[in-house]
């Protein structure tokens, strides 16, 4: 039962002893059995980003539950999987030790000799509510429901952090602590098109933790956070409510496995420090990274097909797949290049509906680059509605964007990036293709100028035609068009062609 708790927790809820056959079994076979577990509680999502150069054996999105004095690793499915964190948050499941598997609705059926504790009754309805909402399905994207702080001025506290065995700022000089700041301003201003900006970042003095770093070691990460925001609002003299968004700056590298993690919907963050000599900076990116968590948003995947064909339903996922997205990969690319994708932007309400096309029969338009400015009427990404399923993860359409910051990598500057994502925006949606597979690496993952890409359900053609203009006017001619659909497949599919 642990094991199917994490592997498959709907299974494990259908599978937990019912409540009639409990009644009647001794409490000797009870205490070896799973636990029903209900009550209002603190849903915690974190996103984690492993260190450079190293591969987490650990899942990079983790979810904690707090339900009285009782923590949780929580395992969820359907609805609340697109949760990000949530507080006071009515919850049911079953448990095994430290694992719980939680239920994908606030509400469920009563079964035989089960009576109802009238006192949960008005917590339960007004969860219904909130339930709906934060996984509700909308038009295009619109703001998800799990968006946090996502639009306006904002404000954020660094509060950097020392151990008495491990003493020493996190940044090797006040010169790149402010460089942090100035990127991290200036990729948010140009990221969001100046609807998101972070104008007042305040740095904490360094604090000197109570206790040494082997005491927050391992999982003990919420308690170093707790710890280093008790002490800086006290020095600063504010309170946690002052700032949208707090992020904790490690020194000596703490944490080996990880680089950041963020909480996904909510204003916590902790950075950790390189541990190679005298660079004790995280890049810039990975500092965005996790604050694209606190916005809302999960990773940006690659989708690795076994075949040469792109988006074939044989393949895998890879998680930070994207190398061109600040919500995949931070490392390959300077951080003022790694714009998150449109589908994101959308999400976030930064791109309006009204600059996406939504495409339903045969198109030949503009596509302007979405790393740059926004003007009205011009089109910065395509959607093709295909409600199709790939990895695991359902009811995907197929996007397709135009980026201007990659002058060295051809198939982007002179091509389109095509990518899965869901009305939702679900974990593991965001899948970038690989339009040339046969490669096997995601670097030269853009459709070219004369190359033409067909779905893999034979209905819709892709076909880069040129490529004009530079910076805010930089842009790109697409032909999309429907295919005739037979009843089957034609003989051979050319996934990604030379057009003569």
């Amino acid at each position: 039962m642990s094991n199917l708790i994490v592997s498959n927790p709907a299974a494990a809820l259908a599978a937990a002893i019912p409540q009639d056959v409990r009644a009647e079994l001794p409490e000797e076979v009870l205490a070896h059995s799973e636990s029903r577990i209900s009550g209002i509680g603190n849903l915690q999502v974190f996103g984690v980003t492993p260190e450079e150069g190293t591969e987490s054996t650990a899942p990079l999105i983790q979810r904690q539950v707090q339900l009285g004095d009782q923590s949780y690793q929580a395992h969820t499915y359907g609805v609340l999987s697109r949760f990000g964190t949530v507080n006071d948050l009515y919850m049911h499941g079953v448990a095994v030790g430290d694992r719980i598997a939680l239920a994908d609705s606030p509400v469920r059926a009563l079964e035989a000799g089960e009576t109802v504790d009238v006192s949960l009754m008005a917590d339960v309805a007004y969860d219904e509510a909130r339930w709906a909402a934060l996984g509700e399905e909308v038009s295009i994207a619109a703001a998800i429901g799990r968006a946090y702080e996502n639009l306006g001025p904002k404000t954020m506290l660094l509060i950097p952090v020392e151990f008495p065995d491990r003493a020493g700022s996190p940044w090797s000089s006040t010169a790149v602590r402010d460089s942090r700041i100035s990127n991290i301003q200036d990729y948010f201003s140009n990221a969001s098109y100046g609807k998101f900006t972070l104008p007042n970042i305040i740095t904490a003095s360094l604090q000197l933790m109570d206790n040494n770093a082997t005491y927050y070691a391992g999982d003990n990460y919420t308690t170093l956070r707790d710890h280093a925001v008790a002490k800086a609002i006290t020095a600063v003299g504010n309170s946690t409510a002052n700032y949208d968004f707090i992020s904790i700056i490690i020194n000596h590298n703490l944490y080996p496995s990880w680089a950041g993690r963020g909480q996904i919907g909510a204003k916590y963050s902790l950075i950790d420090g390189y541990n190679y000599g005298s660079e004790l900076d995280q890049r810039s990116g990975v500092y965005i990274h996790e604050l694209g968590h606190n916005l809302g948003l999960w990773h940006a995947n690659s989708w690795d097909p076994t075949s040469l064909d792109s988006d074939d339903s044989s393949g895998t996922a890879s998680e930070y797949g994207n190398r061109f997205d600040a919500m995949g990969d931070t490392w390959t690319y300077s951080y003022d290049q790694l714009h998150f994708n449109a589908s994101f932007k959308n999400a976030l309400s930064w791109l309006p509906d009204s600059c996406i096309t939504t495409v339903t029969t045969n198109v030949t338009l503009n596509l302007y680059a979405m790393d740059r400015t926004q003007v009205n009427n011009r089109t910065y990404a395509v959607k093709i509605p295909r409600d199709f399923t790939l990895g695991g993860v359902s009811k995907l359409d197929y996007w397709v964007e135009f980026r201007s910051r990659y002058p060295t990598v051809t198939t982007i500057r002179d091509g389109v990036l095509i990518y899965t994502a869901n009305p939702t925006h679900d974990d593991g949606a965001s899948m970038l293709l690989d339009m040339t597979p046969s490669t096997r690496t995601a670097l030269d993952s853009g459709l070219r100028i004369n190359q033409s890409f067909t779905t893999a359900d034979f209905r819709w053609e892709i076909t880069v035609n040129s490529q004009s203009g530079s910076n805010d006017d930089s842009l790109i001619n697409v032909t999309i068009s429907k295919r005739l659909h037979t009843i089957g497949p034609p003989l051979s599919r050319q996934h990604c062609r030379w057009i003569p």
